[in-house]
């Protein structure tokens, strides 16, 4: 690095020289002529030109060495890699290698543990079928007595009748007569249980039976006593039916003047919403149609009851609408209010 570095130094330092050579004042050819001036400039140019073919030889050896410095570091780089490449290609098989001796032992421990797992196992159930293996010879033992027994038995039968041939014919019947006992008790356990369940609702119906005929002799005498009452209410009722037709009258004049007062309004307050809005014209509360379904024999006093009734429905309806309007303007009141507060916080907030 050191010789690579000096022949760049001296050449910046020969380039230097150059420059400050070309560029030094000339103080003594101030009060010269032209054509000396020029042919100092001449000189120079010429000393210039043979300094810097010199650079160029110098530059050109040197690019030379460094050209045969730089092939001899490739191929010693190629040399490096190649080895690395080598290197690394060995430390990948024996990592190889490694994996594959480590997998493999792992595998045998795995193995080893299963098979001592399953060693395990089976001396577990060796002992165990041992262990049942000298239950059943005590088993064996313990029942030869009855063995003996039913052959002494069948030897006997066999004499006298064909009924039981075998041990296990007599096995068979044992079995066969221990289900049936056993479906026996069962059904009787039902039975019982049924048996039960019918009684506890024969007496339930029976107890609801008498009550029902107990509550029905009580409503009876109940509606005997509300039917002596009605008939003694009825001559009362009627004598105050007379006094509530005068009321009657009185309320439906008292009516009429309300009904009035209310159309009146209605009325008012419709012709003021008009300016702003086309609306249909009101139908008056003494107009009243005649429905063809109404025989032409009917009562005056009928013929009030209903006029009363639709006058009474077209009232509510009007003062539903008197009761909108009313809402209409306190809704605009409080908006204008609110708009005037507005506009005096806005003000306020100006000054």
């Amino acid at each position: 690095m050191q010789h690579s570095s000096s022949p760049s130094k001296q050449k910046s330092n020969e380039i230097t020289y150059i420059r400050n050579k070309s560029h030094q004042p000339m103080v003594f050819l101030e009060n010269a002529c032209t054509e000396t001036r020029m042919l100092e400039k001449r000189r120079q140019m010429f000393e210039i030109s043979e300094a810097l073919e010199h650079q160029k030889d110098e530059f050109a050896r040197r690019e030379d060495a460094f050209r045969r410095r730089e092939d001899s570091l490739r191929k010693k780089d190629l040399q490096l890699q190649e080895s690395l490449i080598k290197f690394n290609k060995f430390l990948q098989d024996n990592e190889r290698k490694k994996t594959r001796a480590i997998k493999r032992t792992a595998d045998e421990n795995r193995n080893t543990e299963l098979k001592s797992v399953e060693s395990n196992k089976k001396f577990e159930k060796l002992q165990e079928k041992a262990s049942n293996e000298k239950v059943c010879k005590d088993e064996l033992v313990k029942n030869g007595k009855y063995r003996t027994y039913l052959s002494n038995f069948v030897d006997f039968m066999q004499g006298t009748s064909d009924e039981f041939s075998e041990i296990q014919d007599i096995l068979n019947r044992h079995r066969t007569l221990t289900e049936t006992n056993s479906q026996l008790i069962e059904q009787q356990k039902k039975s019982v249980t049924e048996s039960e369940l019918r009684r506890a609702e024969l007496f339930q119906l029976s107890r609801d039976k008498v009550n029902s005929i107990l509550n029905r002799n009580n409503e009876i005498a109940s509606l005997q006593k509300n039917l002596e009452t009605v008939t003694l209410s009825t001559v009362g009722m009627q004598s105050m039916a007379d006094a509530t037709y005068q009321d009657v009258n009185v309320k439906v004049s008292e009516l009429g003047q309300v009904h009035a007062s209310v159309e009146n309004l209605f009325l008012r307050l419709e012709n003021q919403a008009q300016r702003y809005k086309k609306k249909k014209p009101v139908e008056p509360l003494g107009t009243t149609t005649t429905s063809p379904s109404t025989p032409s024999g009917d009562n005056d006093h009928g013929k009030s009851s209903i006029s009363s009734t639709i006058n009474s429905r077209k009232t509510l309806e009007y003062l539903e609408t008197i009761a909108d309007y009313i809402t209409d303007y306190q809704s605009i009141t409080e908006e204008w209010k609110d708009k005037l507060l507005n506009v005096y916080k806005t003000n306020d907030t100006y000054q």
